[in-house]
This record gives C-alpha cells, sequence and structure tokens, in this order.
C-alpha cells in the first residue's frame, strides 16, 4: 500500500490542479487542489459518485489512503476518474 501511495502521488502531480503537500511515506497522500477552483469537499462529493473515497481535510486539502487489498488498477482508475473530475 505504501507503493500504491507513491504511485498516486508522482501521477497526481502530474495534474496541474493538484499539489501533493507532504512526501508519501506512509499510504496517505494529502494534496492541495486550490488551483482547480473548487472546494476539497465538492471534488469529494464528486469522486464518491463515481466510487472513489477520498476525504476533504479543509477546503483545499484532500486526504488519500491506499489499502494493501486495493490493486494497482484500481489506483490507475481512481487517478483516471480524479483527473476526469478536476476539469
Amino acid at each position: 500500500d505504501h507503493a500504491n501511495a507513491r504511485f498516486m502521488a508522482e501521477e497526481m502531480a502530474r495534474i496541474p490542479a493538484v499539489r501533493i503537500v507532504h512526501r508519501v511515506e506512509t499510504n496517505l497522500v494529502i494534496f492541495d487542489i486550490s488551483a482547480a477552483g473548487m472546494a476539497a469537499s465538492e471534488l469529494s462529493r464528486k469522486l464518491k459518485e463515481r466510487g472513489v473515497l477520498i476525504n476533504p481535510i479543509d477546503q483545499r486539502l484532500l486526504r488519500l489512503a491506499t489499502h494493501h487489498d486495493a490493486p494497482r488498477a484500481a489506483c490507475e482508475r481512481a487517478l483516471r476518474v480524479i483527473e476526469e473530475c478536476l476539469h
């Protein structure tokens, strides 16, 4: 799950509206969507509607947690959904 978190952070850093806030050392990725022009709660709601659960921390930060039972393919799908929801 730590490897998937690093993978998610590396790939999400390529999305223009996303800024990874902390170096990823565990299964958690904290990211800032200030540049997206939407609240973190709105993105969280849009993601949930599409089956991706990521919780807002405040108006601009979200917390993504990877799990050992989620395969890389699930992470790749989540990345696609995140990118689509931010456009």
